[in-house]
């Protein structure tokens, strides 16, 4: 003969095992032996059932409860599993003895954080002549960061971004704030000038999710709302530098190169002609001027090798030129002493 015993479920289910203790034991009025179920977790529909038998006075006794018979201040002496030292006998008289196999074979992990940034990229990072125009399109990205548990990502450590900015912190027009289009923002530069561009972003974010440990309880706080930022040093302007490498006597643009110290600037001057010498010529911003304060190398095609040079030896001291289309800086003309003289490969070091 088989018993079939129907179990009374009461309120619908819980978060966690304390709370569906908390209403069980709550609960009065019940009939002697009426059994009770509740649920929690819950997790993926995953939930655990908590079994409870009410007692002669109408109030329930959880099934499974650990109940010792010592004495309840009495406390352990070292950590067991995850049973902290100092953990007393009446603690441990509250949780089922399923909770404390867990706490004994799975002590309790907790986890940690990585806090986000931001980033901003630029499709352009280069030289660009001066007086040129350009469209740039900048892209800002919010990093979340992460809670980790066990080695596992658990949730995003910021919460979902929000509304983003961009202003542009070089050049002309440094601190002019720009209109984004969610998180890019395409900006029409024209008539660069000299000097890097920068742009900086700063992104919104809301509170971020709550932790948990590997118990289901709540760990810690979620970050509170607030905002990232992040800059990229864009392009530059410069303005080029010329040489006589294609006709005698006449000056070619060279390929853009940075002013930084310690650039070096080659150039191989085709032969020159009675009154078409091998020549070049610098912006000031390339330590151009009538005494030039860069260096010089030519080099030797017997040794393989490049040689310094005093270069008041090989070219007259400058002269200063202009160019139309680069007219807010000066320029010096450096010509060779020789006029009639054979190809050559020189470097200039600035």
């Amino acid at each position: 003969m088989s018993t079939t015993i129907q179990f009374k479920r009461k309120d619908g289910t819980f978060d966690t095992i304390e709370k569906a203790k908390a209403a069980m034991l709550g609960l009065s009025g019940l009939k002697p032996a009426e059994p009770v179920v509740f649920y929690y977790g819950g997790e993926n529909g995953n939930l655990q059932p908590l079994f409870g038998v009410a007692k002669n006075d109408g109030k329930v006794e959880i099934v499974g409860q650990y109940v010792s018979k010592l004495d309840e201040s009495l406390a352990t002496m070292n950590p067991v599993g995850g049973i902290g030292e100092g953990t007393t006998v009446s603690e441990l008289n509250k949780k089922t003895i399923t909770e404390i196999l867990d706490s004994l074979l799975f002590p309790t992990i907790y986890p940690v954080s990585s806090d986000g940034s931001a980033t901003l990229s630029s499709t352009n990072n280069g030289l660009v002549k001066v007086g040129t125009n350009l469209n740039v399109t900048l892209t800002a990205t919010l990093i979340p960061g992460q809670w980790t548990l066990n080695g596992k990502k658990q949730c995003d450590y910021l919460g979902a971004s929000g509304a983003t900015t961009f202003i542009q912190s070089g050049g002309e027009t440094g601190g002019v704030v720009l209109t984004p289009n969610g998180k890019t923002c395409t900006v029409a530069v024209t008539g660069i000038k000299y000097g890097q561009y920068k742009f900086n972003t700063t992104i919104s974010y809301a509170q971020g999710p709550q932790a948990k440990d590997s118990t289901g309880a709540n760990y810690g706080t979620p970050a509170p709302a607030g905002s990232k930022s992040a800059s990229v040093s864009s392009f530059t302007g410069v303005y080029p530098y010329f040489a006589s490498t294609s006709t005698a006597g006449v000056l070619t643009e060279q390929g853009l190169k940075s002013s930084a110290t310690n650039t070096v600037l080659e150039m191989t001057l085709v032969p020159g002609e009675v009154g078409k010498p091998q020549q070049f010529e610098l912006p000031e911003t390339m330590k151009g001027g009538v005494v030039p304060t860069f260096k010089m190398k030519v080099f030797d095609p017997s040794t393989n090798t490049w040689k310094d040079i005093v270069i008041s030896s090989y070219f007259n001291d400058g002269v200063e030129t202009s160019h139309a289309e680069f007219s807010g800086v000066k320029y010096f003309k450096f010509i060779a002493k020789d006029e009639k003289i054979g190809e050559r490969k020189f470097q200039v070091i600035l």
